[in-house]
């Protein structure tokens, strides 16, 4: 029974591999101290020669060794009907089918009967097809007044604020006055201000914006220089000039009047004339990052200080491929605005697949063109 249940669950997993026998795989057989090891091997022969249920294929033996050890058990195409039958495990009906089923009855919830959820079915582990559907009917309630999509998310989904994180495009699809009452989540910007704004520099990881603003004003390479927390894509949204969309957080006291120049050339692109530079780390994401953000930040360039210290770094076998450090699903940005990316940058990584963070640059090694 228990050998059965095993080659019906892998079945219904999509395994269709033969089962090697061994002591691990069925230990009855290999129990010496038992009598039933022969006979348990006669109703496996039996499961195959009277039943059809698998066919077993032996291997040829040495004296002294069971003619089973090794054998491969294959499962027979038509054996599922019998197994369910002796087993009482009925066919499951499949996710895509229960999906369809929980969203139908409520179409009327949703824009356009909720085609936009009958295309791609969610999954949450824990939850049934009929659970998760209940939760996007709740949010058709709940959005019939200003919210966030953080706390529309809490409110509907399992006290989770964060499962709609990426799917506040379906919301907006979905959802009936989703356009009207879903407050966009505001992106917090770290800046830390030079005492005159020239050249503006985005640095995509924490640790690193920390340590250069450790040394801000009296490193010449950043005079004049304010430094931003791009933390990542979040810096790369569409939505960042935009005003009321953004909130600046600051990392030290600053001038009112010089802010407020910074302010207007990031919200209205107004007459100053601002550098912008980025630096993140030399891989296919952080070259995305830079790509990104020059949708909304016409010329900026990667830092060129930095990376050529990242380069020396790379030269020397300082760094590490995709796989070693869970990047598997990072992919080639294509073309970048930035020429010293597309040129220099960009074929290095294409060549040797090998990355480097930069966290691992001193402040040391910045040094100017």
């Amino acid at each position: 029974m228990g050998l059965l249940n095993r080659l019906l669950t892998s079945l219904e997993k999509g395994r269709v591999r033969p089962l090697q026998i061994s002591s691990k795989t069925l230990p009855a057989l290999f129990d010496y101290s038992s009598e039933n090891s022969e006979y348990l091997w006669t109703l496996l022969v039996s499961l195959s020669d009277e039943y059809g249920v698998f066919s077993i294929k032996t291997v040829r033996q040495k004296p002294g060794i069971e003619v089973y050890e090794k054998a491969r058990l294959t499962l027979e195409p038509g054996a599922e009907a019998l197994l369910r039958h002796w087993l009482q495990r009925p066919r499951k009906e499949s996710y895509s089918d229960s999906w369809k089923s929980a969203v139908l009855p409520y179409a009327s919830s949703f824009v356009e009967g909720g085609d936009a959820l009958l295309t791609k079915p969610i999954q949450r582990q824990g939850k049934t097809a009929a659970e998760v559907v209940a939760g996007f009917v709740r949010a058709a309630i709940y959005l019939r007044q200003p919210i966030t999509l953080r706390a529309l998310s809490a409110q509907c989904f399992w006290a989770d604020s964060k499962f709609l994180d990426t799917r506040e495009e379906l919301v907006l699809r979905l959802l009936p006055n989703a356009i009207n009452f879903l407050i966009p989540r505001p992106l917090l910007i770290q800046v830390a201000m030079a005492e005159k704004t020239k050249r503006v520099l985005f640095v995509e990881n924490q640790d690193t914006f920390l340590q250069l603003v450790a040394v801000q004003g009296r490193h010449s390479i950043l005079d004049n220089m304010t430094l931003v927390n791009s933390a990542g894509f979040r810096g790369a949204s569409s939505r960042i000039r935009h005003r009321g969309a953004t909130q600046f957080s600051h990392v030290h006291a600053c001038d009112d009047s010089n802010f407020l120049d910074f302010e207007d050339w990031w919200f209205t692109e107004g007459s100053a004339v601002i550098e912008c530079y980025f630096w993140g780390d030399l891989d296919y994401s952080g070259m995305a990052i830079l790509a990104a953000l020059g949708r909304s930040f016409t010329g900026i360039e990667a830092w060129q200080p930095a990376y050529k210290a990242m380069l020396l770094y790379h030269r020397r076998g300082v760094s590490h491929s995709a796989d070693a450090a869970g990047k598997e699903r990072q992919h080639d940005p294509g073309a970048s605005h930035c020429t010293y990316a597309n040129n220099r940058l960009l074929p290095l990584l294409r060549t040797t697949q090998q990355f480097v963070d930069q966290e691992v640059v001193a402040m040391g090694d910045l040094q100017a063109d």
